[in-house]
């Protein structure tokens, strides 16, 4: 996950392509790694904590779930 996330943060590096072949969700990925309009509510408490408040392209550290 380290490795993923130093490749994301790279000069030039582009999500969609890193998402599509890092993903361990296949659905994100095959979009890569767009998840569409999610409503404020509905993401588990441990993401959304993570995300209120980005700013647009922010970026968090990456999020493990069971």
């Amino acid at each position: 996950m380290v490795a993923a996330l130093k490749k994301v943060k790279a000069p030039g590096a582009e999500f969609g392509k890193l998402a599509k072949s890092l993903s361990e969700d296949s659905g994100t990925a095959e979009n890569e790694g767009e998840l569409g309009w999610v409503a404020e509510p509905d993401p588990r408490p441990e993401i959304r904590s993570q995300v209120t408040g980005l700013p647009k392209g922010g970026m968090t550290e990456p999020v493990r779930l069971d």
